[in-house]
């Protein structure tokens, strides 16, 4: 049987840390509604990445 060894509210949303008896692990649960909002922040991120490298790649062929 799992038990919930402390739950926590940071920067990414709130992360319940889990730790089974067996074996010593310890395992991190993050809701749903915190992965989406990695996965918004991530995807801005690459926008941002993808946005400045067709820029670079522009300005190279311009220069040829």
């Amino acid at each position: 049987m799992p038990r919930v060894s402390g739950v926590g509210s940071g920067a990414v949303g709130h992360v319940v840390l889990v730790s089974s008896e067996l074996g010593g692990e310890i395992r991190i649960v993050v809701k749903v509604t915190t992965m989406e909002e990695i996965k918004r922040c991530m995807e801005k991120d690459v926008n941002g990445v993808t946005k400045v490298a067709k820029l670079t790649g522009i300005k190279m062929t311009t220069l040829e």
